[in-house]
């Protein structure tokens, strides 16, 4: 994980063994954490919560592509029999 760089708030919590955060390695926070992005049409969406968004995108039957460190996770709404059936179609395409 040294990859991740904790900002100086994180790295304390980090080694202080007093803190509950001690030698947590996945520690971070919204300034030195994972940042979360949401693109549509190639183009990345300003202004909007983009989980709160992906999960509207779900539920109206689109298709999303999550990136992952190994890949792409692909998501649809699974209890929608046609967007799942683009799904599969668009997997042996």
């Amino acid at each position: 994980m040294n990859v991740f760089k904790m900002c100086p708030q994180c790295q304390s919590e980090y080694e202080n063994i007093e803190d509950r955060r001690y030698h947590a390695q996945p520690n971070a926070c919204a300034d030195c954490g994972p940042q979360v992005s949401l693109y549509q049409n190639k183009k990345r969406l300003e202004n909007i919560d983009p989980i709160e968004e992906a999960v509207e995108l779900l539920k109206k039957g689109k298709i999303g592509a999550i990136k992952g460190l190994g890949g792409f996770h692909l998501a649809c709404d699974a209890t929608n029999n046609k967007v799942v059936a683009r799904l599969r179609w668009l997997k042996i395409e």
